[in-house]
């Protein structure tokens, strides 16, 4: 038989009087303990109630006061957040307050007790940050990309008020991308590559082709309109396996690459085939106000034009040279001001 005692008395004098609350249990099962709530009004001593108060009860109390009858009588309660927007409010509201608050979340013991798809989306959210930290360094690289070599000096200086840790992180994104540089860089010069490998490689990073492209996300209905409403290639006997992509904060804007195989010189007729999918995008959607044409081949015929204004023509050995340079200079940057960091440490 379980022997239950007084774990805890409090008594309270309000206006409308004197409340005892005792905390009644046997000090190990949690669910059976139970409070006993004692009440003498002011100047009405005979008018003193007694009850107890079990877990259920407690529940079915507070579901009462603050969902069903809260409309009426409009209490404070303990807040609550109806929408995925008012949870995000408030997060930013904590976080700018206390910038470790999800660092002492994931510290705390409760945590080891979170079920599997819970440990997912954690794990989700370890990428996502990783994305955002990348995301935020690609518009470092473009605005750096875009300034002229004296301006590499604003780059040292925002470096210099980096942490160690924070530079870490930049060094390591771009070594990344240079590694997915020398990978294209060699996959171009073996001849038993496949053309879909290519074109894999450039649909995942097309910031090769442009720094501004890593904020960019496929757009599946728009490339199977463009697939529906393509003739064939003559050339290719099929129809063309074009890279579409919309930018995540411009749904107007969308860019267009198609790439030729190794056999294909690039020539002044497939000027108006890419013109002509340009096209049939904008038919499709009367809103794009913006299509960002890459026609991109191995080898580009002697006659082809040049100086052309509405698409951008180029072979994937030049493309994977600036890049290289490019990137080799930011990671140069990078090291340096990291080791002249360590050494005043």
């Amino acid at each position: 038989m379980t022997k239950f005692k007084l774990l805890k008395k409090v008594t309270k004098a309000w206006k409308s009087g004197i409340t005892t609350l005792a905390v009644i249990g046997d000090g190990e099962h949690q669910d059976r303990n139970y409070i006993i709530l004692e009440r003498v009004h002011t100047g009405h001593p005979e008018k003193t109630g007694k009850f107890n108060l079990y877990l259920d009860d407690w529940n079915h109390l507070k579901e009462l006061i603050e969902s069903e009858t809260y409309q009426y009588h409009q209490w404070p309660t303990s807040t609550k957040y109806s929408t995925e927007q008012e949870v995000l409010h408030n997060l930013n509201e904590i976080l700018a307050s206390n910038p470790d608050f999800l660092q002492k979340i994931l510290s705390n013991k409760n945590v080891a007790g979170l079920s599997q798809a819970s440990f997912e989306a954690l794990d989700k959210l370890a990428v996502r940050v990783y994305e955002i930290k990348a995301e935020n360094v690609d518009f470092l690289l473009k605005q750096l990309s875009d300034a002229k070599n004296d301006e590499l000096d604003n780059f040292v200086a925002i470096l210099n008020e980096l942490r160690i840790g924070q530079i870490s992180t930049i060094a390591e994104l771009v070594r990344k991308k240079i590694s997915l540089i020398k990978l294209l860089g060699h996959l171009i010069k073996q001849k038993d590559t496949k053309e879909r490998e290519i074109h894999k490689l450039l649909e995942k990073n097309l910031w090769l082709l442009d720094n501004n492209y890593d904020l960019v996300r496929s757009d599946k209905t728009l490339s199977d309109y463009l697939d529906k409403n393509l003739e064939d290639d003559p050339e290719l006997g099929k129809r063309p396996d074009l890279i579409v992509k919309m930018f995540l904060q411009d749904s107007n804007h969308v860019v267009l690459v198609e790439l030729k195989r190794p056999s294909v010189k690039i020539k002044a007729d497939h000027i108006g085939q890419i013109l002509g999918y340009k096209g049939i995008i904008e038919r499709h959607n009367h809103d794009i106000k913006v299509v960002d044409i890459f026609l991109l081949g191995y080898d580009l015929d002697p006659n082809m034009p040049t100086g052309l204004r509405d698409l951008k023509i180029d072979v994937l050995e030049n493309i994977i040279n600036k890049k290289r340079n490019e990137f080799d200079e930011f990671l140069k940057i990078v090291e340096d001001n990291k080791e002249h960091e360590f050494e005043i440490l």
